[in-house]
């Protein structure tokens, strides 16, 4: 058989003399090809005696320019990029063997070396750059000082640390309309997320602006640098497996993020004038301030979100090329339709299914209920009473695993005229205890939502579990927020994500929520996989 004369071919040649003088002689290339990538400054992500060497880059495009320019010199390399290695941390693999010589390695090497700073320069990345991002001593000292941006490119950044250096008008008349992005609020966020005792529940803002020499603005965004749990958007059975070691480690398989927005804002976050002939270059500009501030805070992860409906392929297609892999979050749900007058004018435009389930599971439970709107907390201890019918979902929501919002947070929008709450109680005479009826409403559930103009945000819902099953409570809140958002004369209320059954009966539709993501390092999101 050919696998028999094979291992015997290679038997003879392990212990022939030959052999050992191919051993010698690969070993000469080796150390040859170790000392001459030192001599020419070409970095090495570990010096080793194998015959394998890796050269770290960066980003797949970077690395790809690199190979294709010494394939015209006349030297075939491999590339390790992305998905084989993190996006940012490919490189050029090429082995050597007995069968070369010394004078064609170095030939090889020199087009490597005057290949890889041309391209390097080209796309404005600094060795300084390559370095922090492999986590490797400076292999180049004399090419540390920045790279400028091509002259080409007219376009200014400012960056500011927070929402109070800036216009009011003129952030809401550009962000101000999405979602919660109102200035008021992002300064009712810097307040509540600073200066708290856990490390999850401490925000960095930062606001960027990007106009040209006209002063239009091509891009307008504010970014936040929180702690997120790496498994946030992972099917719930693996949260919840996760969260069972986050009981002895609470900080296991988290990550500081650099994102467009913060992990309670929702909307377009990233104003950009696809018009403008530089559009791509501001978003060059937004990655690479983010970058900047991923090494200041020592950040792995970098998001750009939210971008609703479904994205076009030429977008998709250039974030990739700037290194950020496109994610389907998870959906939002709208009610766009908020003209009707009456309850039978709003089941009417509802399928037949939908209203069977309004008016069974909903409808005809109403009158067990009792329904306040913005009766806001007068005392700590009303404010905790609310605060527990949140911790209550929180301890269960594992289909977006998030932290948990602190109590200050709370306080601050019950007192923000912008946040619209709404209390469900439970009469008495529907509510008994193990003494009998209760005499006074029990609350079972709350909710926060922003009114943004003429649109209602729901954002945050308490409930008591003891009557979600037993009398539907959760589907009721939900219900009453459709009727507060119509009776306030909004046009849109966003019932936010999850639960996607509950809130298609109620008339919301769902609406496609997409990011950009890249990861510095892909260790935790390999354990995740595992599970």
């Amino acid at each position: 058989p050919p696998m028999r004369g094979a291992a015997c071919a290679s038997a003879r040649l392990h212990l022939s003399e030959e052999f050992a003088e191919r051993q010698a002689h690969l070993q000469t290339l080796i150390d040859y090809t170790n000392r001459r990538l030192a001599e020419l400054k070409l970095p090495q992500f570990q010096k080793t005696d194998s015959p394998l060497f890796f050269i770290p880059v960066g980003l797949p495009k970077v690395t790809q320019s690199i190979l294709v320019a010494m394939k015209k010199d006349g030297f075939y390399l491999n590339a390790a990029s992305f998905p084989a290695v993190p996006m940012k941390k490919g490189g050029l693999r090429f082995m050597v063997n007995s069968r070369l010589s010394i004078e064609e390695i170095e030939a090889m090497l020199q087009s490597m070396q005057r290949r890889y700073m041309e391209i390097l320069v080209g796309y404005g990345i600094t060795c300084a750059q390559v370095a922090a991002t492999f986590r490797i001593p400076p292999f180049r000292e004399e090419m540390e000082a920045p790279v400028t941006l091509p002259t080409t490119s007219t376009l200014q950044v400012t960056r500011h640390r927070s929402i109070r250096q800036l216009d009011r008008e003129e952030w809401n008349g550009i962000l101000g309309k999405e979602g919660n992005l109102g200035y008021d609020n992002l300064v009712l966020l810097e307040d509540a997320f600073s200066g708290q005792e856990l490390p999850e529940n401490n925000w960095d803002f930062h606001y960027l602006h990007i106009q040209d020499e006209q002063q239009r603005t091509v891009l307008k965004t504010f970014l936040t640098v929180a702690l997120t749990k790496d498994d946030m958007f992972s099917p719930a059975h693996i949260s919840e497996e996760v969260e069972k070691e986050r009981a002895v480690q609470p900080y296991y398989l988290t990550s500081r993020t650099v994102t467009t927005g913060s992990p309670i804002t929702k909307g377009n976050h990233v104003y950009l004038d696809r018009n403008h002939p530089q559009w791509k270059v501001a978003m060059e500009l937004l990655l690479k301030e983010m970058q900047q501030i991923q090494q200041e805070c020592d950040a792995t992860q970098i998001m750009v979100r939210d971008f609703m409906d479904e994205q076009d392929e030429a977008f998709s297609r250039y974030m990739r090329e700037l290194g950020l892999l496109p994610y389907r979050l998870l959906d939002n749900f709208v009610v766009q339709d908020l003209t009707w007058n009456s309850t039978d004018e709003y089941l009417g435009g509802l399928n037949s299914k939908y209203r069977y389930n309004v008016r069974k599971e909903i409808l005809k439970h109403e009158h067990k209920f009792i329904t306040t709107h913005n009766d806001r907390p007068s005392s700590e201890t009303e404010l905790e009473e609310l605060y527990q019918l949140y911790c209550q979902v929180f301890e269960g929501a594992y289909a977006l695993n998030v932290f948990k919002l602190p109590l200050e947070y709370f306080r601050a929008m019950a007192q923000d005229p912008n946040y619209d709450l709404i209390k469900l109680y439970l009469k008495p005479e529907y509510a008994e205890d193990e003494e009998g009826v209760n005499a006074a409403p029990i609350l079972v559930g709350v909710m926060f939502s922003y009114v943004n103009e003429k649109n209602y945000n729901a954002l945050l819902v308490g409930l008591d579990y003891q009557y979600v099953r037993s009398h539907g409570t959760y589907k009721q809140i939900l219900y009453q927020t459709l009727v507060r958002a119509r009776a306030l004369n909004c046009d849109s209320l966003d019932l936010a994500y999850t639960a996607e059954l509950e809130k298609k009966k109620l008339g919301a539709k769902p609406q496609e929520v997409h990011a950009y993501l890249q990861v510095t390092e892909h260790d935790q999101l390999a354990v995740l996989d595992t599970l």
